[in-house]
């Protein structure tokens, strides 16, 4: 960890947010929603790519392609350090009143964590241990959950797989028609009103689901609650609005909604 190191990566992962905000936003709101599975699929990456290496090292076909785990560990990692000082970024600018773009938050959260961890490893001896502990145990919540979009996919391509329907097969002749039964008299219509009425009665009805909004970052009850009231009642329905029907909701304002990146953590939410 240097502060060289730093002012390279924040403007890197700035770029990363603007380019992807709603995959960045995506990853946030994975680790926000299973920290302890993405903590454990962060703690399990490193070791899995590195077997997967050995394996490449062993075969003399895979020896070249022995690179591409690390670069993929580089990669979920960096990109879990972004969604990471995305969060950073946001409680700042929260306590600080300050209503800035999501990459701008991403610069700010970035400043911060280095702030910190740069001080701490610049010191040296026990100091440098506690900044590459923090560092790593951080990081792997942000690990995991880049790492989650990329089983979601393998784990949905292998459902589709095996859902897919089979091949028609032959035809069968069709079965002889069998004599039409004479068809018994209809009840008055009394009795059918009051058999459906009765029916009506006797059905049960089934509660509408309603997710909890306050899983979503930058939520509170009273947030929660204005939503139930305009008669948004999911993830996915809160996913299709736009800013400004959502704002007209919850009484923010547009950039607001933007800048916490809501319509992406409630399509996260939805998966």
């Amino acid at each position: 960890i240097g502060l060289g190191l730093a002012l390279l990566l924040v403007p890197i992962a700035a770029f990363v947010t603007y380019a992807f905000p709603d995959y960045v936003a995506g990853v946030e709101a994975n680790y926000r929603r299973q920290p302890a599975v993405s903590f454990i699929l962060g703690l399990m990456t490193g070791p899995v790519l590195a077997v997967i290496a050995v394996l490449l090292a062993i075969t003399i076909c895979g020896i070249i392609l022995i690179p591409v785990p690390f670069f993929l560990l580089l990669g979920l990692s960096f990109v879990g350090w972004t969604a990471i000082a995305l969060t950073v970024g946001r409680r700042a600018s929260g306590l600080l009143g300050m209503n800035v773009a999501t990459p701008v938050l991403v610069l700010i959260g970035g400043a911060v964590l280095a702030l910190v961890l740069v001080p701490l490893w610049s010191m040296g001896s026990c100091f440098r241990f506690f900044a590459g502990a923090a560092t790593f145990l951080i990081g792997a919540f942000g690990l995991g959950a880049a790492v989650m979009p990329l089983l979601n996919r393998l784990g949905n391509g292998r459902k589709t797989r095996v859902d897919a329907p089979a091949l028609p097969g032959p035809a069968t002749p069709p079965a002889p028609a069998a004599p039409a039964a004479t068809a018994p008299a209809a009840p008055p219509s009394g009795d059918v009103t009051a058999s459906a009425a009765l029916s009506a009665e006797q059905a049960p009805t089934v509660p509408l689901r309603e997710d909890d909004f306050t899983r979503i970052n930058g939520f509170g009850q009273v947030d929660d609650a204005r939503l139930k009231v305009a008669g948004v009642r999911t993830y996915a329905q809160l996913a299709q609005m736009t800013p400004a029907a959502i704002a007209a909701a919850i009484g923010w304002t547009p950039a607001r909604v933007e800048q916490a990146g809501i319509i992406a953590q409630a399509a996260a939410l939805a998966q």
